[in-house]
């Protein structure tokens, strides 16, 4: 008998019946080779990591902490296929927040905000999506900006209909000297689960 078949019997209820989990699989590097004697991310380097983070019991979703400038597409596509197909396969959803954005910009932001989400702006909370779009907007409007996540927690509640991620967050932004400024801060997230199964933002806010 394994640990969680015992903890099923024992008269706690949380024991009996565990709360969901949320895994963090982090990819960090340059994708594929860095030369003769230096590697970078590749399939053959990442695939353990990657099929650990599906096999957890209760698994409720993976969370994707992307952390590079890119590289071989080859690579990146094998990478990602194999992402895909153990998420069909666990029928597990991914959320790869910080890449989606870095490719749709506002649009892309928008999107994993509920109808009815929230943010926390620079004036103070913004509410329900075409506010978000609009604010969003002003954020991505500027080219030099860019922004990235990296999850350092991530739970899921009880009864699996909400949860939350915490993590901290780089902004850089191009000045008019033509020199970059970097800030740094953290934030909190939290999750609703929809009819569909999807999983929107309801609260995002940071420092």
């Amino acid at each position: 008998m394994d640990l969680h078949s015992l903890l099923r019997h024992l008269p706690l209820r949380r024991f009996r019946e565990p709360p969901p989990v949320v895994n963090v699989l982090r990819l960090a590097g340059v994708i594929g080779g860095l030369g003769q004697f230096r590697r970078g991310l590749n399939l053959a380097s990442q695939a353990r990591l990657i099929e650990r983070a599906f096999k957890t019991p209760r698994l409720s979703a993976v969370a994707l902490a992307i952390n590079s400038p890119g590289g071989s597409p080859v690579q990146s596509a094998l990478i990602g296929d194999r992402i895909r197909a153990l998420a069909g396969e666990k029928e597990v959803p991914v959320i790869a927040f910080a890449e989606d954005v870095a490719q749709g910009g506002a649009e892309a932001w928008t999107s994993y905000f509920a109808s009815d989400g929230r943010m926390f702006g620079s004036e103070g909370w913004v509410i329900g999506q075409s506010a978000i779009t609009e604010y969003a907007a002003g954020m991505f409007a500027d080219t030099t900006a860019h922004i990235t996540w990296t999850p350092e927690v991530a739970e899921v509640a009880y009864y699996g209909d909400m949860g939350y991620t915490i993590g901290t967050y780089e902004f850089v932004q191009g000045d008019p000297e033509g020199d970059f400024v970097r800030s740094n801060g953290n934030y909190v997230t939290i999750w609703r689960k929809q009819d569909d199964g999807s999983w929107k933002v309801v609260v995002d806010f940071g420092d």
